[in-house]
């Protein structure tokens, strides 16, 4: 098995789950994530991940009551189940009609971290595609990046990389950078 999530608590082995059609993250994207990977069985960044769920939570409203020692027997966990020390990990809070809050957090296999080509990139403004309330929250609502990626891949970039209006990078349409 290559793919496994915990959804509340629960281990499921697949990439499936039922979900109503009105539950506000699937209906209206009422909800957070992070993606980390693992690199032999350890998190990557794990505690700065952890923190921007929690505050970003805080500030619209949806509870996150895991602590970094909680998720992080979670990811061992999920890679006991697909096998494998080198994965990709997300965890999101889903925002249901309950007014719960659900913790998924899902593992998929991926090869070991290795050295690759490097890749072209545009830049664009971030201020320009970001609704400025919206910015430095990692919510479900992901439509910026992904016509920011499409329009990158039309003019033959492998990626664009957003900046601010002071020309800080701040990340990728699906990419973290590092310097």
């Amino acid at each position: 098995m290559t793919k496994a999530f915990f959804l509340d608590g629960e281990l499921v082995r697949g990439d499936r789950f039922e979900v109503a059609f009105d539950e506000p993250f699937f209906a209206h994207g009422h909800g957070l994530f992070e993606t980390l990977r693992t690199h032999r069985g350890r998190p990557c960044f794990l505690r700065p991940h952890v923190d921007r769920i929690r505050d970003t939570a805080s500030r619209v409203g949806l509870d996150f009551s895991s602590d970094e020692a909680a998720i992080r027997e979670l990811i061992g966990r999920l890679l006991e189940a697909i096998e494998s020390p080198d994965a990709r990990i997300k965890f999101h809070l889903l925002g249901r009609r309950d007014g719960r809050t659900s913790l998924l957090v899902t593992a998929e296999a991926i090869p070991p971290i290795a050295t690759e080509f490097p890749v072209e990139a545009i830049t664009r403004c971030a201020t320009a595609f970001r609704d400025r309330g919206m910015a430095g929250l990692k919510t479900m609502n992901y439509m910026t990046n992904r016509l920011a990626e499409a329009e990158g891949r039309e003019r033959g970039f492998g990626e664009v990389l957003f900046i601010g209006d002071d020309d800080t990078v701040f990340e990728g349409t699906r990419s973290t950078v590092f310097a």
